[in-house]
């Protein structure tokens, strides 16, 4: 059941569940999906966070870590190759804009 919160209770409940592990759980036997966990789904948001680009730093800020990211770092320090071959193109894509391109022919 879902719960409004309001916004003076963050704290206050979303969801009218009892067990995380055992929801989740339920949830993907009942949709016929691989078995997740509640880290499942932290290791695909921390991946994805980094793939589109989010500070280091911020993610481990929003997990709760205190070493300024080096655990992120450590733990996802892996990139699939469509994110490899994009940051690449950031490094190859047209000269930047402080440059002034000097024409080859010359009266």
């Amino acid at each position: 059941m879902l719960h409004r919160r309001r916004d003076n209770a963050p704290n206050e409940r979303v969801f009218k569940i009892d067990n995380a592990k055992r929801a989740i759980a339920n949830a993907c036997r009942y949709l016929n999906l691989p078995q997740y966990s509640h880290l499942s789904f932290r290791r695909m948001f921390i991946t994805r966070a980094i793939e589109r680009g989010v500070d280091v730093k911020v993610i481990a800020e929003w997990q709760g870590h205190k070493d300024g990211g080096k655990l992120i770092l450590d733990t996802y320090s892996h990139v699939n190759r469509a994110h490899s071959h994009r940051m690449a193109q950031l490094m190859m894509d047209g000269l930047p804009q402080n440059v002034v391109p000097i024409s080859a022919a010359v009266s």
